[in-house]
């Protein structure tokens, strides 16, 4: 069931973006927790339908999360069609999410699940090995904030400096692999970008709107978040408006 609302909703994705084909580009939804599955429909989106990349959800699948052994064969196969994956939290029931048990107020649960399952996927790319068996593979870390970004990646490095020998898998710092592989996106309500921007640098950071989310502004979502770079270079504005975005989704 899975598998095939996830072609339906890919066909009709490719159907909407052949409407303006300079302006619009799809990314694929994956039915993540049957493997094999993911890749043909990876493949298939990428190959016949131009998805210029694929969408998970941080959380786990089926009791697995995403650096979970079972997954090895999806990120071989992302990181040779080159293909970015992208990661978005959601809020819906069928999936375990980070302060579910905690939370009933919508609100509250996005405030927590959003930063903290995208943490949590992250470091666990990251801390396995995934980056460092893959690496040309690409992942982006999208709209849950940028703000988690420093701390995490100095929290990782501090951690295998301590605990390097429980974690055989990394061969650097967490901190260059994501600056080698991975990216985060700003929303136009985060208000520490400039801090994100001068502590993790200029090359993997992407703009992004959230539209139609409440977060997104609408219709003042680019000016508001010119605002908030007011203090970030004007080539790294450039970057992170556009051209690091051209470069993660092979449009350049």
């Amino acid at each position: 069931m899975t598998a095939a609302l996830c072609r339906a909703y890919n066909d009709w994705l490719a159907d909407y973006c052949r409407a303006a084909p300079s302006r619009l580009f799809g990314v694929a939804m994956l039915p993540l927790a049957d493997v094999d599955a993911s890749i043909r429909e990876l493949e298939r989106a990428t190959e016949q339908l131009g998805s210029r990349g694929a969408f998970v959800r941080p959380n786990p699948y089926a009791g697995r999360p995403i650096h979970h052994p079972a997954y090895e064969r999806f990120w071989e196969r992302a990181a040779a069609l080159g293909v970015p994956i992208t990661v978005h939290e959601g809020l819906s029931d069928g999936i375990p999410t980070l302060g579910r048990d905690r939370f009933e107020n919508p609100a509250m649960l996005h405030v927590l699940s959003h930063p903290f399952e995208q943490m949590a996927a992250c470091a666990g790319l990251i801390l396995t090995g995934v980056l460092e068996r893959h690496p040309t593979l690409r992942v982006a870390f999208l709209e849950s904030g940028s703000a988690w970004l420093p701390y995490w990646l100095d929290r990782m490095d501090g951690h295998l400096e301590t605990w390097g020998k429980l974690l055989p898998a990394v061969r650097m710092k967490p901190s260059e692999y994501f600056k080698r592989q991975c990216v985060i996106s700003t929303d136009p309500e985060d208000g520490a970008l400039e801090a994100t921007v001068r502590l993790v640098g200029d090359d993997c950071v992407v703009w992004a709107s959230d539209y139609p989310h409440p977060d997104a502004h609408f219709p003042g979502a680019v000016s508001e978040s010119v605002k908030k770079m007011a203090g970030v270079p004007e080539a790294s504005r450039h970057k992170i408006f556009a051209t690091n975005a051209l470069r993660l989704y092979n449009l350049a």
